[in-house]
């Protein structure tokens, strides 16, 4: 296999569950494809959420079909383990993009998990000489009160990368009104549908009828129950637009 001409650094990936974790995995796809350029994929055997094993990665990196390595923990667990855990963490993590670059010589590192791995980006500038790019989701971009500090140096790396890459125009917008980003320095990648595996059919009588569908307005939201999704708004308007259309259904 030739060398990979980019090295993706990040947190999330399958098996873990999450959206951006699944657009990592379709660029690494596409890479593979001969798409975009080769790609390899560094990334955690963990959930730092926990610290328990993922389960089921050696399974999903044996069939996925492109280059994955993975080290225990690239970012520290929730449950903490205090500067020296974290000191830990990075000087295993640095030492295996080194490894990998030494291997291979990828040119470029796309580092999908800034607000935890950005801290990359400065090594390997000096030490590699690599071009360094940002992928940005939205939720990443959200900081509390009293962060300021945290948002000041984020800002600065996001001004020294060669590239930043946000999947909407939402996410644009807060990296420059968040972060000082200028908008020509944005590259915006909407996520996009694999459409090997979502593309239209013709409806299916047997399903609808299963699920009391037949002949009804049907809005959808593929998505985790978590607050931010919004699933609750979209609830309260259908309720509220019920008397006025009575066929529909969410």
């Amino acid at each position: 296999m030739a060398d990979p001409l980019c090295l993706i650094v990040t947190n999330n990936f399958p098996p873990s569950i999450g959206g951006a974790g699944a657009v990592y995995a379709a660029l690494a796809r596409a890479g593979a494809k001969g798409e975009w350029g080769r790609v390899r994929v560094l990334c955690a055997s963990r959930d730092y959420r926990t610290g328990a094993e993922l389960p089921g990665w050696r399974a999903h990196d044996a069939a996925c079909g492109f280059p994955v390595e993975r080290i225990d923990r690239v970012r520290p667990d929730l449950a903490g383990g205090g500067r020296l855990a974290e000191l830990g963490i990075r000087i295993r993590l640095l030492r295996r993009v080194v490894a990998l670059w030494r291997r291979h010589r990828f040119p470029v590192l796309l580092i999908a998990d800034d607000e935890s791995v950005g801290w990359l980006m400065r090594p390997a500038r000096r030490l590699l000489g690599c071009q360094v790019i940002l992928y940005t989701h939205g939720d990443d971009l959200a900081l509390r009160a009293g962060e300021e500090r945290l948002r000041a140096r984020r800002a600065r790396r996001f001004a020294r990368a060669d590239a930043v890459v946000a999947v909407s125009d939402a996410a644009a917008n807060d990296l420059a009104r968040g972060f000082g980003v200028a908008r020509a320095r944005i590259t915006v990648l909407p996520n996009g549908i694999d459409t090997d595996l979502f593309r239209p059919l013709r409806p299916d009588p047997v399903l609808a009828a299963r699920y009391g569908l037949t002949g009804r307005r049907v809005i959808g939201t593929v998505a985790r129950l978590v607050p931010r999704k919004g699933v609750f708004p979209v609830l309260e308007a259908v309720a509220a637009l019920l008397p006025a259309f009575p066929d529909l259904h969410y």
